[in-house]
């Protein structure tokens, strides 16, 4: 077993791909950590920083978290987010392509029940949000309410003689909003649903446009709808609607996009 050490595939497979520690290996050969730490210099095998390895410990349940069980402040859960964001942002190609090599790889090995449960609690979702409304629409009522606007929720019968549900609408500025997810956009659920999904989105705008709304599209790009992301969406809402309280839009302007 000890021979393992002396394998460098082995060695960025269980360090890094499965993102193990130095201890766990080194239990696994029944041998010390220090021995572990030397096979992976040796080898020329990049050691973690303090806050990846703490990380991977946190994600394996070898350790918890400091702050478990603890309630941050709004203010404290925006800067993560926007330090989080930042990270992202600012990261350089070789940086993001890593990432991404790391995520295939985790789930390349992932066992088959494990990956069968993402699926499904990714598939019931979006099921939920379909039925109850997605994060980002009940955040953009609430802080729309809350800004002094009317704002009614999930609204049929805008179109007769069609079965067509808007989002939001704020009736005294005769103005919809529709926030689509990340399957308007990319073949989430694969090619045909993407284009139906387009489809379905031109025919809506087109109809509610010719009953004279202005319609905001909030195009979620994103997955993850964090903290940042839904108040960057609510301040852009609000600055379009302002506008429209402002000055009603021309009939060739009244299909303001935003994404987020």
């Amino acid at each position: 077993m000890i021979e393992k050490l002396q394998d460098r595939d082995w060695l960025v497979q269980q360090y890094h791909t499965l993102d193990r520690s130095m201890q766990s290996i080194a239990d696994e050969l029944n041998t010390n950590r220090q021995r572990v730490r030397r096979a992976l210099i040796r080898e020329d095998v990049e050691i973690k920083d303090k806050s990846t390895a703490q990380k991977a410990a946190l994600n394996a349940g070898r350790a918890t978290h400091p702050t478990e069980g603890k309630q941050r402040s709004e203010e404290v859960r925006i800067r993560i987010a926007e330090g989080v964001a930042a990270d992202w942002a600012n990261a350089d190609p070789a940086t993001l392509k890593s990432r991404s090599d790391k995520a295939k790889q985790q789930w390349e090995l992932m066992p088959q029940h494990e990956r069968d449960a993402l699926l499904k609690a990714a598939r019931d979702a979006v099921r939920a949000a379909s039925k109850e409304g997605s994060q980002l629409e009940n955040f953009l009522l609430e802080g729309l309410t809350k800004a002094g606007y009317a704002v009614s929720y999930h609204v049929t019968g805008l179109v007769p003689n069609q079965n067509l549900e808007v989002d939001l609408l704020v009736p005294s500025l005769s103005t919809a909003i529709e926030v689509d997810g990340p399957s308007h956009f990319l073949p989430i659920w694969g090619e045909e649903s993407l284009q139906r999904n387009i489809k379905s989105d031109l025919q809506k705008t087109g109809l509610l446009l010719a009953q004279g709304l202005v319609i905001i599209r909030v195009k979620q790009l994103s997955s993850n709808v964090s903290t940042l992301l839904k108040r960057r969406a609510l301040a852009a809402v609000l600055e379009a609607i302002q506008g429209v309280e402002k000055k009603f839009p021309a009939r060739n302007k009244r299909l303001i996009e935003i994404e987020v």
